[in-house]
């Protein structure tokens, strides 16, 4: 980040000493093509040391826009302080030039009240040069404040939102690692190694996937089915043929990218709230599919819906962190439907899948 905002300093920097140069060269230029008089290398040289002068002021005077920020005022401080700080360097600037001019000439008199006796007829002319650098410049500095303030909202709103994500793809049910250990335990007490060998690398992969794919906020959904199917085999070690797990996958939906974790609560939610409400065995159904330009999740357990249990609640938390998670990463492009059956229950997510 350090070194990107050091690249766009230098890149500002090099935009303003060619936007000040080219405005000055401009007005040299325009300056030289409405003088009646014709043209020649005395009046050319006169010209450049004009608007060498002007050129140097207008450096003056944007250190004394930059030192005192004033483009950070009310508007009506920055307009009065723009055409008051204009005036005053129209008026240094020919005044300047003349007595510069007088002292070499070895007139300095003469050409002091030469000034003054057109000081009026040429006081818009002496003027405008630094109202138009000055409007250029605090307008381009407002805008750049205002660029700079945008990103760095939309940076931190991006962070908060990339944090909110890492906070609900973290929860993993404790339950579940607890249960899982027990389990391991249980296995190493059998001296059922192969098994127990077999356990420990799903449990490595698993939350391996839930620990280094946090570099990318969304993974294909095959690979999140790769993951909950690891999560299976753990669980089919408890329960064994208790359990039986069904996958009904569009092969047009595995490229498909979701938010990593997006679907996990839902399965743990499935097989222990299933457990639960389920004649044996437990029958899990994980079914995607494209319909009607949208990604179609559909998660069904047998059982019965679980109202919410305020000591228990561990199901509202899982489908509330889906929900969470959803809202961030397709804001209006969502939807989440529970279908509750005499016998079984479907949560269903639809993704337009425009917005992948």
């Amino acid at each position: 980040m350090r070194l990107y905002l050091e690249s766009e300093s230098k890149k500002r920097k090099k935009l303003f000493w060619f936007l000040q140069f080219a405005f000055w060269i401009s007005n040299f230029i325009l300056d030289i093509l409405v003088i009646p008089n014709k043209i020649d290398v005395t009046l050319l040289l006169y010209e450049l040391f004009n608007f060498t002068i002007a050129f140097l002021l207008s450096i003056l005077l944007w250190y004394f826009f930059k030192k005192f920020q004033i483009h950070n005022l009310f508007p009506l401080s920055i307009i009065v302080i723009l055409v008051g700080s204009s005036i005053a360097i129209g008026i240094i600037w020919k005044v300047s030039f003349y007595v510069l001019l007088g002292l070499f000439d070895g007139e300095l008199v003469s050409h002091i009240k030469f000034y003054i006796k057109i000081f009026w007829p040429n006081f818009f002319s002496a003027v405008y040069p630094f109202i138009v650098w000055s409007s250029f410049y605090l307008g381009f500095k407002i805008y750049e404040e205002y660029s700079i303030q945008k990103e760095s909202a939309e940076r931190s709103a991006s962070l908060a939102q990339s944090a909110q994500l890492e906070m609900l793809r973290y929860q993993l049910n404790p339950h579940f690692l607890f249960n899982t250990l027990s389990s391991l335990r249980a296995l190493i007490r059998r001296k059922d190694n192969d098994i127990a060998e077999e356990m420990v690398t799903k449990i490595s992969e698993f939350l391996k996937y839930s620990l280094l794919e946090g570099e990318d906020s969304k993974v294909p959904l095959s690979r999140e089915i790769k993951t909950i199917n690891h999560y299976f085999d753990i669980e089919k070690v408890r329960f064994g043929n208790q359990l039986i797990i069904e996958y009904h996958i569009d092969p047009k939906t595995e490229n498909f990218l979701i938010p990593v974790f997006l679907i996990h609560p839902l399965i743990e939610n499935a097989v222990k709230h299933g457990m639960k409400t389920s004649p044996s065995p437990l029958k899990i159904s994980l079914a995607t599919k494209l319909k009607n330009k949208s990604l179609w999740i559909e998660i069904t357990n047998s059982g019965k819906w679980i109202e919410r249990d305020p000591v228990d609640d561990t199901t509202r938390t899982g489908l509330q962190n889906t929900q969470k998670r959803l809202i961030l990463a397709y804001p209006k492009d969502h939807m989440i439907e529970i279908v509750k059956n005499e016998d079984s229950v479907c949560i269903r997510i639809i993704i337009l899948t425009n917005t992948n």
